[in-house]
């Protein structure tokens, strides 16, 4: 339904995806215009209880450098505009290769060549692709709900444009639809790369959101 909906949070000081809070978080679904979603804190979402969406002045891409300002304002955490896209099983064009392997998220080849476990950047399946200088190319699941999950694509600099990323983000994809679930793929606003690849991948745009996140230090 149309409208501004507010969803005030209890414990938004809580690690939301490993270990990140999210205590602001904006959607904008591009199925339902004059629609936003807004999930923080009661002082947050007082000051955005006013807003007309109805305004011609409050448009998606007016609202969100002034959610952005409300986050950074807040000292709510990096805040960032990013595009969210979806697709239906027979709209995907997955491109499968025998080359991409499942990686044990404890093994040492589950690191990138920054030396990132990438254990600390998904909580789901891991896929890579390998050659003589190491990994690649890798994609995993995001558990974001019980409904959809997210996906996470990286490729190594010399090997841009090869093909990979859409081979490593295919079988995480697989694993999202054998799991009965819905694939999602976010990127940053900007990402020239990140939303070619969505596009191969056959995803299509659902929404442009608006987050603030922190990291949660151990023990607080």
């Amino acid at each position: 339904m149309p409208g501004l909906h507010l969803i005030r949070g209890d414990h938004l000081d809580k690690p939301v995806f490993m270990n990140y809070a999210a205590p602001f978080f904006a959607l904008f679904p591009l199925h339902t215009p004059n629609n936003l979603t807004v999930t923080s804190t009661e002082s947050v979402c007082d000051e955005i209880a006013g807003w007309n969406l109805n305004d011609e002045h409050l448009s998606p891409s007016d609202l969100e450098p002034r959610l952005l300002d409300i986050a950074v304002r807040m000292n709510l955490g990096n805040a960032y505009v990013f595009d969210t896209l979806t697709a239906a099983p027979d709209e995907l064009r997955l491109d499968f290769s025998d080359e991409v392997l499942q990686l044990d998220p404890d093994s040492v080849d589950a690191t990138d060549w920054n030396g990132v476990r990438l254990s600390t950047e998904v909580d789901g399946s891991i896929f890579g692709v390998f050659d003589d200088y190491g990994l690649a190319a890798w994609s995993g699941e995001k558990r974001m709900s019980d409904v959809a999950h997210d996906i996470q694509v990286a490729t190594r600099s010399d090997v841009r444009r090869r093909g990979l990323a859409q081979k490593v983000a295919s079988r995480a994809i697989e694993t999202i639809l054998e799991s009965g679930l819905v694939p999602f793929y976010s990127h940053f606003r900007g990402n020239i790369p990140s939303a070619r690849l969505a596009v191969a991948l056959g995803f299509r745009p659902y929404g442009s959101a608006v987050l603030a996140e922190y990291q949660v230090v151990h023990g607080e």
